[in-house]
């Protein structure tokens, strides 16, 4: 079994990679749109992040746009593409101000 240790306080990079993850994916075409409300905008997955003291407004709202990607791909790819962008963008800067991404820990156990 494998186990990613993330140290307390790292929510929201975490939360900033899953989101430049899917989003990369979808903007190359190898996730429709339409997974952004299955994985950016679970319900339960807002509820979280809204509830968390140290996430930002901003890493929830990009989260809740996930809700609105499939519908804005099909009414106006432009800006869809535009969106995608400056979604990724954001939560690059996000990383930029974060400590370096070795504090992610990974261990392995036998089953």
């Amino acid at each position: 079994m494998m186990e990613l240790i993330i140290p307390k306080n790292m929510d929201a990079e975490l939360l900033a990679y899953l989101g430049i993850g899917v989003l990369t994916a979808i903007k190359h075409q190898t996730l429709r749109p339409e997974m952004g409300i299955w994985t950016l905008a679970l319900p339960k997955l807002i509820k979280i992040i809204n509830d968390h003291p140290l996430i930002s407004p901003f890493l929830l709202d990009c989260y809740r746009n996930g809700d609105e990607l499939d519908l804005l791909f099909s009414l106006n790819p432009s800006d869809f593409d535009l969106l995608i962008s400056d979604l990724l963008e954001q939560l690059h800067n996000v990383l930029k101000v974060s400590p370096d991404p070795s504090w992610m820990q990974w261990t392995f156990r036998s089953s």
